[in-house]
């Protein structure tokens, strides 16, 4: 596994306009375990890969996986279909076929990621702008690595138009069913996790659209869930009502899966902070976290807003009162008890890569 490369880019959602953060992992560049290995393509940072690198697309199978899908590429240029199990859905429940753009200079020996294109899997072209694609997910694995690369040598030398054709009947299988992917078509949520759903505004550009999102309300099993016993999980819309006990409120102390970053709370609000995700309002202001705005009365809790924030700096969480830090708060991950706020807020500033307080705080 430590020889697999990573590469990450923004990509707009052909359909909704969202910005997708892609990235994963994939071989396709012969890493090694001696000196090329464990790099990290990203725009503007071209990456030493020790070969010739427009060999890639100067052989019909390149290291015995990644087959040729168009016949003419473009000078310079190679069009790499991220690995299939790389390839997801927007939120918006289009599936993308990401391509990695790649810039090569064969006197440097360098590759150098552009750009990654998000397409729609299933109503665009995606063959006729890949050069390079992976052979799994397209020939059947069946544990005989011979006869894997005999399959994509036999597929390599049948016509541009069936290897097209293949590669759009891979596609079509591996999205099969995509609608499921929808965050807002799931299934009911299970217990300890909540689905929050209706108008979301974007805080950067004040855009609101329909989402749904789903947050973890318990950090380990049998915790009280974060928002107080009553209420264990399920789908909210704005609007909600949650009659739920609020005697924590007068505790400093984290809450389940979530930080606690000031005491006292709030008289008539709560506001809770998910974690920054892989994709972005489509004005560029970078990616989302998820902003929950409750009101507190007698009652219990009104789910009152839903907005998403891009978080740069540790003033960006102005106004938060309780940040989603599970992987700090799970009793297998802390190594003492309490995690104190200043620790709290050290964690979310190296997890969430913010810069400090242009306060100095």
């Amino acid at each position: 596994m430590g020889a697999f490369d990573t590469y990450e880019a923004p990509a707009r959602c052909p359909s909704c306009g969202d910005i997708n953060y892609l990235g994963g992992q994939t071989k396709a560049f012969e890493p090694d375990f001696g000196e090329h290995f464990g790099r990290h393509f990203e725009p503007g940072a071209p990456q030493v890969v020790g070969y010739v690198p427009s060999n890639m697309i100067r052989e019909r199978i390149w290291d015995g996986e990644w087959w040729r899908v168009r016949d003419r590429a473009e000078p310079r240029r190679i069009r790499l279909l991220a690995d299939f199990d790389e390839l997801v859905a927007c939120l918006c429940g289009r599936p993308l076929a990401a391509i990695l753009n790649l810039e090569y200079d064969d006197d440097a020996r360098t590759l150098e990621l552009r750009s990654i294109d998000a397409l729609d899997a299933i109503e665009d072209d995606v063959a006729a702008q890949v050069d390079l694609a992976s052979g799994e997910g397209v020939v059947p694995w069946t544990g005989d690595y011979r006869a894997f690369v005999a399959e994509l040598e036999a597929l390599v030398e049948r016509p541009e138009q069936v290897r097209a054709q293949t590669l759009r009947r891979a596609l079509h299988q591996h999205f099969d069913g995509y609608e499921r992917w929808s965050v807002a078509n799931a299934d009911e949520p299970r217990v300890g996790w909540c689905r929050l759903q209706g108008e979301v505004r974007c805080e950067a550009c004040g855009a609101t659209r329909e989402r749904a999102r789903v947050l973890s309300l318990l950090g380990s099993e049998g915790a009280e869930p974060a928002l107080g016993a009553g209420f264990s999980g399920g789908a909210l819309r704005v609007g909600a009502r949650l009659a739920v006990s609020l005697d924590w409120r007068e505790r400093d102390e984290h809450r389940g899966p979530f930080l606690r970053l000031r005491h006292p709370l709030p008289a008539d609000s709560l506001t809770l902070c998910g974690a920054p995700e892989r994709w972005g309002c489509g004005c560029g202001a970078g990616r989302a976290a998820l902003i929950v705005r409750f009101a507190v009365d007698d009652g219990g809790l009104v789910l009152e807003e839903l907005t998403t924030r891009s978080l740069h700096t540790l003033d960006d969480l102005e106004g938060v009162d309780l940040a989603y830090a599970s992987e700090l708060l799970h009793p297998t991950a802390r190594p003492r008890e309490p995690v104190t706020r200043e620790e709290a807020i050290r964690y979310l500033s190296y997890r969430w890569r913010l810069a400090p307080s242009a306060r100095g705080g």
